[in-house]
């Protein structure tokens, strides 16, 4: 506990735990906006940084959805045909085509770009307590 002064009248209500006290460097007790003083401390540490790792994202409003949907007819037409391959395909074999039929439309005709690689911050470095 590093409150050491009154928050509320002659009482110290409002508290500031820590584990490591060499980390609080400054504690005042400011007249708050109710019955209770205000706690602004200054505690030595750093947020902590995380990078978001880059990805690859569709820009579907730039999408082809004519050739997209021409694509993907013409592969379903043209597996349809077969009707050897049709009957002797088992549910797993028409998922993968289906999917694989639908991804290479989507990296041919949606284009991507690469987003990420920005740092996000968690945590806070200025701490108050009402």
């Amino acid at each position: 506990q590093m409150v050491t002064e009154a928050t509320r009248g002659n009482n110290i209500l409002d508290l500031l735990f820590t584990t490591n006290p060499a980390l609080v460097n400054n504690i005042e007790i400011h007249p708050g906006m109710s019955d209770h003083g205000v706690i602004i401390t200054d505690i030595n540490i750093k947020a902590k940084k995380s990078k978001k790792k880059p990805r690859k994202v569709h820009l579907f409003k730039k999408a082809d959805w004519d050739n997209f949907k021409s694509d993907v007819e013409q592969e379903l037409t043209k597996f349809l045909e077969d009707q050897e391959k049709v009957e002797t395909s088992t549910t797993e074999d028409l998922w993968l085509f289906l999917k694989e039929t639908i991804m290479n439309a989507v990296n041919k005709h949606i284009p991507q770009k690469m987003i990420g690689g920005k740092q996000n911050y968690t945590g806070s470095t200025r701490i108050s307590n009402d």
